[in-house]
């Protein structure tokens, strides 16, 4: 029964939320960003092209996407809850020298 528990307990936040009340919840997740050469890496494994889409969920300061972008051409979408790393993620758009369509949900 706990694992149950702890997913009702997690899902409590957003039925609030579909509810119209909103909470103010400060974000709590731990940002450990991933060596540069890692996420070189981690793209050369993947063989990654020009004509891919990269998609990152929990982006943090967005340098997998931007290195794609920069290195391989190809196009891609970084996705981070955290206000903070969004800012960080402009911030490496800014040094990597590539384009950004925002997207703010």
């Amino acid at each position: 029964m706990k694992p149950l528990l702890i997913v009702a307990a997690l899902g409590l936040p957003l039925l609030t939320l579909a509810h119209g009340q909103e909470t103010k919840v400060p974000c709590r997740i731990v940002y450990v960003p991933t060596e540069q050469v890692v996420v070189e890496k981690m793209l050369e494994m993947a063989k990654v092209k020009k004509d891919d889409d990269v998609i990152d969920l929990g982006c943090g300061d967005g340098r997998i996407v931007c290195t794609a972008a920069k290195k391989y051409g190809s196009k891609g979408v970084g996705v981070d809850i955290d206000p903070a790393r969004i800012k960080d993620s402009m911030e490496t758009m800014r040094k990597f020298e590539v384009t950004k369509d925002l997207v703010d949900i």
